[in-house]
C-alpha cells in the first residue's frame, strides 16, 4: 500500500500541478503543455493502459526520438502499475528483437517514422499491443485518441496500491559479453537519483532546461525529469542541431543543458553562436567523455556561464555518485596547483557512499588505483532475468561499477581505466565485445580485439586489428560496412589494421591496454619520422 509518508516519484505530476497549475512544464516545437496539463495527460495515459489490460509490473516500451510523450511515458506507465522501457532508436532489429523478447515486453508505444523497422521485427517478438504515437490508418491503437477516451482522474492503482519498492524503470545497457543488460530501478531509485541530482547542481523552479540529448539515454532522461519535478520548465529538441540550439535557448530563455563533451567543442567553434542572445544560459552539464583545460576555457569564454559535471551510470543514476561544481572548475582554472583536478570527476554526492577495492575486494587509501563501488539509495535493484549478473554486481551489498579509479587526498575521484573496456564515443557507450562479435562472424575473419583510440571530436573511436583467415582477403571497408548492417552504425570500427595474428600474453589474453598503448606508440612514432 501506498504508505502516507512515503513520496514516490509517480507523485510528482499531482505535486507540480497543485503548486504550479498554470505554469509551462514542457515546450516541444508548437505545444506548450501545462503542469496541470500535463498531470491529466499521465492519468490519461495511465487509465487507457490499465483498459488496454496492464498489469502491474508488465513492461511497456517506448521507441522514439525526442518529443512530449516520452516525459508522459516516464510518469504515466509506471502509474498504471506498468515499467517504463526506453529503447535506443538508433539499436539494429536484431538488437531491438533482444531487448523486447529479453524483458517480454507486453505493450509498445512508437513514433511513425519507426513504422518500417516494427514491421520486420513484428513476428519475431512477443508484443500484444502496439500503440502509434501519430495517426497511422489500420495500424491499432493511437495514443492521442487512447488518452482522449480515458479519464484525467488519478488512476486507483496509482493512489492506493503503489510503494517505494515497486519497479519504476528498466534500462538497457550493455554487458562486457557484448549482450544488453536491464538495470532495473524502483520508485525509490528514482527519487533519490532525481533529488541527488537536485542537491548537487542547485537546479530550482526557476530552470528552463533544454533537453538537446537522446532521451533514451538515463543522464538526458533524468535531468530532464529533475527539472520537471522542481517545477520548473523542459524545453525538447527532437534531435541535436548547432545552430537550432543557439536559437531555441535565445528564444525560450534557457537557463541550463546537458550536452556530450564533444558536441559542447562543436557549439563553442560554431560562428553562429555570435547571431543570438545566449545570456540567459546559467549552467551546462557535461560529460561522457573528458575535456582539455584548454578547451573548457574556450567553452567558458564562449557561453561565460557556469559548467558542472560528475560520474554515474544506468545501475546509478546519470551523475548520482560524484559532482564537480562550477566553484571547483573555477578554481581549477585560477589555480596552477589545482589544475589536475580538471581531469577528475568530482566529490562523492551526500546519496551516496564509495570506496575503492582491489580485486579481493579490500578496501584501498588515497591515490590507491582499485575498482570503484558504491552504496546507496539510486543503486539499482537487479539486472533482469540474470540472477548471477545481479550477485556478481551487488556482492557485500556494494555495486561493483567495473571502473578502476582513485581519490586524491581532497577527496576529488579520478576515474583512470574501465575494467569492462567499455569505449564512450560521442557520449554513446559501445562496449569491445559486442562489436568483436559481429567482426568474428564475417566469413573472412579469424579473430579480432576492438578497443578505443582518442579522437579530437568524439572523444573516443573504435579501432579494430583483426586477422584473416588464410587464404581470404577483405578490405577495410567492406568489414565496416558488414559491422553497419548487423550493429548500431555509431558501434562500428572508425579504422581497420590486419595483422598476422591477435596478440596475447602468455595465458592468451588479449591485453587492450596493451595493445591501445603500442598502436599510439607506432602512431607517434610515424609521425616523428615523417616530420
Amino acid at each position: 500500500m501506498h504508505g502516507h509518508n512515503e513520496l514516490l516519484a509517480t507523485d510528482t505530476p499531482r505535486r507540480n500541478m497543485y503548486l504550479f497549475p498554470n505554469k509551462t512544464a514542457i515546450v516541444f516545437q508548437d505545444k506548450r503543455i501545462s503542469h496541470l496539463e500535463f498531470y491529466e495527460k499521465t492519468n490519461r495515459l495511465a487509465n487507457g493502459l490499465i483498459e488496454l489490460g496492464i498489469k502491474k509490473g508488465d513492461r511497456c516500451a517506448i521507441l522514439s526520438m525526442n518529443r512530449n510523450e516520452y516525459l508522459e511515458c516516464f510518469f504515466g506507465i509506471p502509474k498504471a502499475g506498468g515499467i517504463f522501457l526506453p529503447l535506443n532508436y538508433r539499436l539494429a532489429p536484431d538488437e531491438l528483437i533482444f531487448i523486447l523478447n529479453n524483458s517480454s515486453a507486453e505493450i509498445l508505444i512508437y513514433e511513425g517514422r519507426f513504422e518500417d523497422i516494427i514491421d520486420k521485427i513484428k513476428s519475431r517478438i512477443n508484443v500484444r499491443t502496439y500503440i502509434s504515437i501519430e495517426p497511422i490508418a489500420n495500424k491499432g491503437v493511437e495514443y492521442e485518441q487512447l488518452l482522449s477516451q480515458s479519464s484525467r482522474e488519478e488512476p486507483e492503482i496509482s493512489r492506493t496500491q503503489l510503494c517505494s519498492n515497486d519497479d519504476f524503470c528498466l534500462m538497457y545497457t550493455s554487458g562486457t559479453t557484448g549482450f544488453p543488460k536491464g538495470a532495473l530501478l524502483t520508485q525509490r531509485n528514482m527519487i533519490a537519483n532525481m533529488w541527488g541530482v537536485q542537491v548537487a547542481y542547485r537546479c530550482t523552479h526557476l530552470d528552463i532546461h533544454l533537453a538537446i540529448m537522446p532521451l533514451y539515454h538515463g543522464g538526458s532522461l533524468q535531468y530532464s525529469v529533475v527539472h520537471y519535478g522542481l517545477g520548473g520548465t523542459v524545453v525538447i529538441l527532437e534531435r541535436f542541431e548547432t545552430e537550432k540550439f543557439f536559437q531555441i535557448v535565445a528564444q525560450e530563455m534557457v537557463t541550463t543543458t546537458l550536452i556530450v563533451s564533444s558536441l559542447l567543442q562543436r557549439l563553442a567553434e560554431d560562428p553562429k553562436r555570435m547571431d543570438y542572445d545566449l545570456r540567459s544560459l546559467r549552467l551546462i552539464f557535461y560529460g561522457a567523455s573528458g575535456i582539455s583545460r584548454d578547451q573548457l576555457k574556450k567553452a567558458l569564454q564562449t557561453f561565460d556561464c557556469q559548467f558542472t559535471q560528475g560520474y554515474g551510470m544506468t545501475e546509478l543514476g546519470p551523475r548520482g555518485v560524484t559532482y564537480f561544481i562550477p566553484e571547483d572548475h573555477e578554481a581549477s582554472i585560477k589555480d596552477p596547483h589545482k589544475e589536475h583536478q580538471l581531469s577528475s570527476c568530482g566529490v562523492v554526492t551526500p546519496s551516496v557512499e564509495v570506496k575503492i577495492v582491489d580485486e579481493d575486494d579490500n578496501t584501498l587509501n588515497v591515490r590507491e588505483i582499485g575498482e570503484i563501488c558504491v552504496r546507496g539509495e539510486p543503486v539499482f535493484k537487479c539486472y533482469w532475468n540474470d540472477p548471477k549478473g545481479t550477485q556478481e554486481a551487488l556482492k557485500g551489498g556494494w555495486f561493483h561499477t567495473g571502473d578502476l579509479g582513485y581519490f586524491d587526498a581532497n577527496g576529488f575521484f579520478y576515474i583512470v581505466d574501465r575494467k569492462k573496456d567499455m569505449i564512450i564515443s560521442g557520449g554513446e557507450n559501445i562496449y569491445p565485445a559486442e562489436v568483436e562479435r559481429v567482426i568474428s562472424n564475417h566469413p573472412g575473419v579469424l579473430e579480432c580485439a576492438v578497443f578505443g583510440l582518442p579522437d579530437a571530436e568524439w572523444g573516443e573511436c573504435v579501432h579494430a586489428m583483426v586477422s584473416l583467415k588464410p587464404g581470404m582477403t577483405a578490405a577495410a571497408e567492406e568489414i565496416i560496412e558488414y559491422c553497419k548492417q548487423h550493429m548500431a552504425s555509431y558501434k562500428k570500427p572508425k579504422s581497420i589494421e590486419f595483422v598476422e595474428s591477435v596478440p596475447r600474453d602468455p595465458m592468451g589474453k588479449i591485453l587492450k591496454y596493451k595493445l591501445k598503448k603500442e598502436f599510439l606508440e607506432r602512431i607517434s612514432s610515424k609521425i616523428s619520422k615523417e616530420n
